[in-house]
Parts: structure tokens; C-alpha cells; sequence
């Protein structure tokens, strides 16, 4: 079982790599307990369906951190794993690219996120540590790996691709079907 899901897109993947690298070496995880769709050996087994293999995935995982960036307002996959986090109740974790808004969006709206950043991370391990206290035990170890994944990230960030821009009619129509679909949520449950 997974302990934590991290939901990204794969057009992140050079900085998801490192990511996955932090929490597993900095927290002390075995890679069995993250669940990471686009990592070679944490993600979907060969020929599985793809949408199954993530759903149960979610379902049991603890936590869900959701790596936003631009590319993953664009996919409308991510944005579903979004929606699938808070209709199962998961213990989210919006983890924020610098120069993204800090609002994770219309499903998670007024949830609190972290940017990625030192203090970010740190509050991302102190959550991890909840759920896996073997994880807080290596802060040394943690740091050392905090440190080196930022470095990188800064310096891949510029080289993330860019998603296709939509209309911003086009947006505000879907935030309003959003707002219209959870109101009929709240009045269904």
C-alpha cells in the first residue's frame, strides 16, 4: 500500500525524478510506499490500464501531494486526481512552483498550499512524518537531500515545457460549471 500519491503530469518529469528522489532518500521510504505514475518502478506495472492502476492507487494511499505547475492546470487528468483526492477525503498536500497562484484551484478552493521552497519541503516532511515517524528521524539525511533537490529544481524549472494557453472565457465558464457541480454535491450529500 502506498503511503503517499504524488500527483503530477508527465511533462514534469525531470523535476518529479528528483522529487520522488527526495522523498524516498530524505525520508527514508522504500519505493514501494510512494506512488508515482511517471517513475520508472514506483508508477503503473506493464500492461495494467492506466486509469485503474491509478484510482486504486489513490484510494489507498495516505497521503496525495499534488505537484502543481502550470502543466498541471493544463491536463485535465491531474485536475481529475485533484477532484478524486477531495472526494475521498485524502489527506492532501498542494505542494506550489514558484510564480503559480497559491489558490490549488476550483476543487480545492481556500485549501492552504506550500510553495517549493525550503519551508514548503520542511512542512511536507513534518506531514510525512505523521503518517511514517521513521521519516523524521534522519533530519541530517533530509537536509542534505532538501538542499540538493532544490538546486536542481531551480535549475530545471526554466526547462519545463509550456502548456498550450486556453481562452480566459473558456476558464471562467469551466470555474463556473465547477462552482455549479459542487454546489449540487453539497445539496446531494
Amino acid at each position: 500500500m502506498p503511503l503517499i500519491f504524488i500527483s503530477h503530469t508527465s511533462f514534469d518529469k525531470i523535476i518529479i525524478d528528483d522529487f520522488f528522489d527526495l522523498l524516498q532518500m530524505g525520508c527514508d521510504l522504500r519505493r514501494e510506499e510512494i506512488f508515482c505514475s511517471s517513475v520508472d518502478g514506483a508508477g503503473i506495472e506493464t500492461g495494467k490500464d492506466f486509469t485503474d492502476w491509478i484510482h486504486a492507487n489513490l484510494e489507498k494511499s495516505r497521503i496525495v501531494i499534488l505537484f502543481l505547475t502550470e502543466n498541471y492546470y493544463a491536463s485535465r487528468f491531474c485536475v481529475a486526481e485533484m477532484g478524486a483526492a477531495w472526494a475521498l477525503d485524502k489527506e492532501v498536500f498542494p505542494l506550489v512552483v514558484p510564480g503559480i497562484e497559491r489558490d490549488p484551484g476550483a476543487v480545492m478552493l481556500g485549501r492552504q498550499s506550500a510553495l517549493v521552497d525550503e519551508r514548503g519541503l520542511d512542512d511536507l516532511r513534518d506531514r510525512i512524518a505523521r503518517q511514517y515517524p521513521l521519516a523524521s528521524q534522519a533530519t541530517s539525511r533530509w537536509s542534505l537531500k532538501k538542499d540538493e533537490f532544490l538546486r536542481r529544481f531551480r535549475e530545471k524549472i526554466p526547462q519545463l515545457p509550456k502548456p498550450p494557453l486556453i481562452h480566459r472565457k473558456l476558464l471562467e465558464e469551466e470555474k463556473k460549471r465547477t462552482t455549479e457541480a459542487m454546489k449540487m454535491n453539497e445539496q446531494l450529500t
